[in-house]
């Protein structure tokens, strides 16, 4: 099922000091919408919908970002914390970075890159800028309490950092929705996995890592909803069954 991020999170933007620059760093907040306050939006039934073990996907722009799992560890226990990280990381005004000196190496390197190779259009070479110094800017968080995300997911955020950096809490969500598919099955770690790297291995979603099977650099897919769909039901609906029935 399609979800609209709106319909179940709210997003605070706020100032964080020395990490603020040009209006973009790590100030986004998302809460997840109280059950009385889905009931008078007429979106109760979100809370049975998104409870429970399952496949997930972000989309922006219509085109496939990330996949994933996830695993229900209780009755409460719903997908939008999964969701939470994942439009805090790749909006990059979020609490996110590289979990080592050597990713956040790694990341810089790629954004130098990116500015030097942009020196003949002034246009791409203000914004490689801005994203360069808006990750330097991160370096002291590098390894310590913020959400982990894989070196080159981070670089991918980084580089569109600029598509974000002048929105307000009223349009920071624009163009983001999730489909989220789940198993009724009685499915044990193992096999909710099993499918999961399936999945990536058949949609090379752009951010999902290379140690799962996702893409190398520059041979990621971009699914449109319609085509991830088609996908996500050929191989759920087949690997579900095998998993029962095996």
């Amino acid at each position: 099922m399609e979800y609209n991020i709106t319909d179940i999170m709210t997003p605070t933007l706020g100032k964080t000091g020395k990490n603020r620059i040009s209006g973009n760093s790590m100030d986004l907040a998302v809460t997840t919408k109280s059950d009385m306050l889905l009931e008078q939006e007429g979106n109760v039934n979100l809370i049975d919908d998104l409870t429970g073990p399952g496949v997930y996907a972000l989309f922006y722009k219509d085109k496939l970002r990330y996949v994933g799992k996830h695993s229900c560890s209780g009755e409460t226990d719903l997908v939008m914390s999964r969701w939470k990280k994942h439009i805090q990381g790749l909006t990059f005004r979020g609490d996110t970075n590289v979990n080592s000196m050597k990713g956040y190496e790694t990341v810089v390197n790629a954004l130098t890159n990116d500015v030097n190779e942009s020196a003949d259009n002034k246009k791409k070479h203000i914004i490689a800028k801005q994203n360069l110094a808006n990750f330097i800017a991160r370096k002291e968080t590098v390894g310590k309490n913020v959400q982990r995300t894989n070196t080159y997911s981070t670089i991918l955020s980084a580089r569109n950092a600029h598509n974000f950096i002048d929105k307000s809490a009223d349009d920071i969500f624009n163009d983001f929705e999730f489909h989220y598919m789940k198993i009724d099955a009685e499915l044990n770690s193992d096999q909710l996995e099993a499918i999961e790297y399936k999945l990536i291995e058949s949609t090379q979603p752009e951010h999902n890592s290379s140690l799962q099977g996702g893409p190398r650099p520059g041979e990621a897919r971009y699914l449109t909803q319609a085509e991830y769909y088609d996908e996500v039901d050929d191989i759920v609906i087949h690997d579900v069954k095998h998993s029962i029935f095996q």
